[in-house]
């Protein structure tokens, strides 16, 4: 059986530099030599104040928007009150990362009530959001010379690609209102996880609490998960709640961005030949290859499939750079698919149950 994709891709990213900087860095180096390493990377640093303080003010700000236009915004008071209490007696760098994460559930419900139940606004609000913060994270990539904003899942991008288009078709497509406005939402929903979790330092292969905030959203802690952050380029697993193993991840390049959702996962299958239909001498088009593993997540050709002939994963993959194996091929992100080791996705195609969730952001 071959896939014929307009999705999945072979491809993988480089180091570069984000521009707002690496503050904690610098913060550590400034309380001497007298606090214990370990007492010292759990200090929070003035950088992660100040960004949790102006997370609150956007919320705040939203808040006051409400009450002027007669909106309803008790229930959010009541968040705000409660957030600024928490703010004031948080002592670790975790404590933030879980204000952040419970902040970005409130800032959704927040443009929620701005929307007023309109979808059409409401996805405004998500294309604003989208291109303000990407604009404001752009990472500059050494191999290519090029800037790249870390969200283009969530813009509108060339060809249909990013879930603004996808929203736009299905707000066209006269479907159940109640259903658009929810999907989008979530998807609104999902960036704030993207941009709260953007600054979490926690490892990889530990569990995050965006991850928990989404597990909690969906209802889906029981039953086995796994969750994709695209910043970190990682794939975590959950069973009934709890997290068990981790994995780095390439997924999709800049302008064919792996889609932000959840979805099931089916059609397990080994041993499939992949081909493109894009035409030779396309940018986007890549030799016929047969992988050993493959997991359908979404239609239209989105896949879990290995990448034997990459040789690196996780931050920055799906930019374009040198992979240290010398396969050209590997030198950018796929086409949407999320690529793991042959390996590893076999554990993945052996242990993860059929009908298991797949969240991304």
């Amino acid at each position: 059986m071959a896939f014929l994709l307009n999705a999945c891709g072979l491809n993988a990213g480089a180091h570069g530099t984000v521009y707002h900087g690496d503050e904690s860095r610098i913060e550590q180096k400034k309380y001497g030599q007298n606090i214990h390493n370990e007492q010292l990377e759990n200090l929070p640093t003035q950088s992660m104040k100040n960004r949790a303080k102006e997370t609150l003010q956007v919320f705040e700000n939203i808040v006051n928007q409400l009450k002027g236009s007669g909106g309803e915004s008790a229930s959010l008071q009541q968040r705000l009150d409660s957030a600024k209490k928490q703010l004031t007696t948080l002592t670790r760098q975790q404590d933030y990362y879980s204000f952040s994460a419970q902040l970005a559930v409130d800032l959704t419900e927040a443009q929620k009530a701005r929307a007023g139940g309109n979808a059409q606004s409401l996805l405004s609000i998500l294309k604003e959001e989208g291109e303000n913060w990407g604009n404001a994270h752009k990472w500059h990539n050494p191999y290519d010379g090029k800037d790249y904003l870390l969200d283009s899942s969530y813009l509108e991008l060339d060809d249909g690609y990013g879930v603004i288009p996808d929203l736009k078709a299905e707000l066209a497509q006269g479907g159940s209102s109640q259903k658009v406005y929810d999907d989008i939402a979530n998807a609104l929903f999902h960036l704030y996880m993207l941009e709260a979790n953007f600054n979490d330092t926690t490892p990889y292969n530990k569990e995050h609490p965006t991850d928990r905030q989404l597990l909690k959203h969906y209802d889906a802690q029981n039953g086995q998960v796994l969750v994709v952050s695209l910043t970190e380029q990682a794939l975590r697993v959950y069973e009934n709640g709890q997290f068990t193993k981790a994995f780095l991840v390439t997924t999709g390049r800049y302008n064919r961005p792996t889609p932000p959702g959840i979805f099931p996962l089916s059609d397990y299958l080994t041993n499939q030949l992949m081909m493109t239909l894009e035409p030779p001498g396309s940018p986007e088009y890549y030799d016929p290859v047969t992988v050993n593993y493959t997991i359908k997540f979404r239609d239209v050709g989105y896949l879990l499939h290995d990448t034997w002939w990459r040789k690196d994963y996780g931050p920055y993959t799906q930019f374009p750079h040198q992979d240290s194996g010398g396969d050209k091929q590997a030198g950018t992100g796929s086409h949407g698919c999320v690529n793991l080791p042959t390996e590893q996705l076999g554990w993945i195609f052996h242990n993860i149950k059929p009908g298991s969730k797949i969240i991304i952001y």
